[in-house]
């Protein structure tokens, strides 16, 4: 199933058409929430659009109905393994446990992540599964998802995973990626960098106060992909995660801060999400 966003009454990007993973992201993050008018699915021949009432609970069930359409045909090829590609499937529209085998998913590279931030510091740190922004309130896409989220002594840390196949690559949008097939076929895919953006947006400024840095990470298969080495460094391969968390723990200690109050942050962060994951 396929579908064309349709922004300010005309097609997005060259009318060039999407599937249904984008709606897997839960931030839907094509183009500005504020600019999309709704999306049409050419399987189906339905439009969707409207707004939000201005309850919280009221967006959450906007963003469970959209979750649960796209459980129904998607795959995720945007994040996580290929394992969810056929997860989705077998679940039945239900929201739950997918997100339960979303975190499931995750909980290896979770682990990797906890592992690191052990060996690099004796503070406290956290690392969650699946967790939850509501980084737009009253928008069509009021929340984004987090794959992991690590509170460390020396930052905040957005993590997600992907398992694109092929050699990635820059293309002449920084908002988009080029992906070359074993096969030859090129692909443009959404740079998970852009993907991240609402989430730093939103997360930055509510930290601000604990001059904590906030920063972005996509962390692919070794297995499936080869990066091109011109790509940002926050675009890393699950071998490289420990030489940048040290680099970034280096780059904390030169600024002469003093090292956060890791518990301090994770409490003011749990109340600020619409679904603080799982540990």
């Amino acid at each position: 199933m396929e579908l064309e966003w349709i922004v300010s009454g005309e097609p997005f990007f060259r009318n060039r058409t999407y599937d249904l993973r984008c709606l897997t992201r839960l931030d839907l993050d094509i183009s500005d929430p504020n600019e999309i008018s709704g999306a049409y699915t050419q399987a189906e021949g339905e439009f969707f659009t409207g707004a939000l009432q201005s309850t919280k609970g009221e967006k959450m069930e906007h963003v469970k109905a959209l979750l649960s359409f796209a459980e129904k045909d998607a795959s995720n090829d945007a994040s996580c393994s290929r394992d969810l590609i056929k997860g989705p499937r077998n679940l039945g529209g239900n929201r739950d446990g997918w997100m339960a085998h979303r975190r499931s998913l995750c909980l290896p590279l979770a682990k990797k992540v906890a592992s690191i931030l052990k060996e690099m510091s004796d503070g406290a740190f956290a690392v969650r599964r699946g967790v939850m922004l509501e980084h737009a309130p009253g928008t069509l896409n009021p929340v984004t998802w987090v794959d992991c989220l690590a509170v460390s002594p020396f930052g905040v840390f957005i993590i997600d995973q992907y398992d694109w196949i092929g050699t990635i690559k820059r293309s002449m949008s920084d908002d988009e990626l080029l992906v070359r097939e074993n096969s030859g076929v090129v692909s443009v895919k959404t740079s998970p960098l852009r993907r991240a953006k609402p989430a730093l947006r939103h997360l930055r400024p509510i930290l601000g106060e604990y001059n904590c840095p906030v920063g972005c990470i996509a962390v692919f298969a070794d297995l499936y992909c080869a990066l091109d080495p011109t790509l940002p460094e926050t675009i890393l391969q699950g071998s490289e995660l420990h030489h940048f968390m040290r680099t970034r723990l280096n780059r904390f200690r030169d600024s002469h801060f003093r090292y956060l109050d890791s518990r301090m942050i994770v409490t003011h962060l749990q109340w600020r999400c619409a679904d603080w994951g799982k540990g």
